[in-house]
This record gives C-alpha cells, sequence and structure tokens, in this order.
C-alpha cells in the first residue's frame, strides 16, 4: 500500500535508491545496538579495573631495615613510636616480629595491628630469646682497647654496641656542647642511650688515654 503510493511521487530508479537507503540505515542501527554492547562491556572491565587500581596496595617493610620515614607510613606509628622501634633496634636488634611488643608504647593490640605491614622473619618468641641470649653470652666486648668518649671519632663511637652513626653523632654533639664527659653515666644525657646501652658498654669506655 505504501509502495503503491510512494509511484505516484518517485520513479522506480528514485524508489530503488530510497529502498536502498532504508537497508543501510536500518543495518547501520543493528551495527550501533551491537557496538553499544561491546562498549558496555568494555566499560565494565574498565570499572572493575578502576576498583582494582583503587584498592589499598599494603606496603610490607623489612623490620631489619625500615627507615623512619617508612615506619612513619603504618597506620598507628608516630613519628614518637618509629624512634622507639629504631632505637630498640640499635640496642637490641630484632629475631622476630614478636619482639616489637618490647618496644615502649607497643602492646599486644598494636603489635596485631600493624604486624601485617612487616615481612615475616626470624624464630618463634622462645627459640628467638634463647638464641639472643646464646648469641649476647659469645659476643663478648672486642680485644680493640677501651674507646676515651672524650676524644673518640666517630668511626671508633660505632664500635660500641648499640651504638650507630647517629647515636655516635648525638655523643659529639652532647661532648662539644657540654665539654668532656665527667664521668661514665653522663652518656645517660644523650638522647637515645638508655642504661642497657650504657652497662652494655661500661667496661669499654674510658675518659682518658
Amino acid at each position: 500500500m505504501i509502495f503503491k503510493k510512494l509511484n505516484n511521487f518517485f520513479t522506480p530508479e528514485e524508489e530503488k535508491i530510497i529502498l536502498f537507503l532504508v537497508i543501510f540505515a536500518f543495518l547501520g542501527m543493528i551495527l550501533n545496538y551491537s557496538g553499544l554492547i561491546a562498549f558496555d562491556r568494555q566499560d565494565q572491565e574498565m570499572d572493575s579495573l578502576k576498583v582494582l587500581i583503587k584498592e589499598d596496595v599494603q606496603l610490607q617493610f623489612d623490620l631489619l631495615t625500615v627507615t623512619q620515614k617508612e615506619l612513619i607510613k603504618i597506620p598507628g606509628i608516630g613519628s614518637k613510636r618509629a624512634s622507639d622501634i629504631l632505637s630498640y633496634r640499635d640496642d637490641f636488634g630484632f629475631l622476630n616480629l614478636d619482639e616489637l611488643i618490647n618496644v615502649k608504647g607497643i602492646g599486644k593490640a598494636t603489635l596485631l595491628k600493624i604486624r601485617k605491614y612487616f615481612v615475616e622473619f626470624g624464630h618463634p618468641v622462645e627459640k628467638a630469646k634463647i638464641l639472643k641470649k646464646e648469641f649476647n653470652d659469645k659476643v663478648e666486648t672486642p680485644v680493640i682497647g677501651k674507646i676515651n668518649i672524650n676524644n673518640a671519632s666517630i668511626k671508633e663511637l660505632i664500635l660500641l654496641k648499640g651504638i650507630g652513626e647517629s647515636k655516635a653523632k648525638k655523643i659529639i654533639e652532647y661532648r662539644n656542647a657540654n665539654g668532656d664527659f665527667k664521668n661514665i653515666d653522663q652518656l645517660l644525657n644523650v638522647k637515645g642511650i638508655g642504661k642497657k646501652t650504657l652497662e652494655k658498654n661500661r667496661k669499654q669506655i674510658s675518659l682518658e688515654d
């Protein structure tokens, strides 16, 4: 019926062109619809990828080498607690993650929260305690002579147990600001040096050559 009415307005050639355009438009609609489905799938894949990217990538640190800047990135560890962890490591070392509980301010609850941010290593707690005792018993004061803290250099001071380059610098800074040490116990006035560190080194420290 429609085509009969069209015959009144178009020639046979024009009708063929119109028919071709209608078929072409129909095919275009089909292709477009198929394309939308493909785009929907692609969008879904992109959304899934975005979700994966947005998920927190949990960083893990090695407690034996971690720095203060890295420690501060861990939730629950501020600047002060990070310093305490590093000081404990300098003084006693860590044989496993459980020994973090020995650090001032870290209890069982805190340890459980921060443990996942460290790479597991070492031995079970009891075995670690035995190994540490055996190590401390075997490692006696090196036979290097006593170290005069009133004139020792950084290289000499770091030979003391639990004294790294940072604490050695602080000893020298204290010495420069306050003059020579009058007695060995004055080392306790140096930030980062506690009674345990002092006692471990008392026999190796001198105040004069």
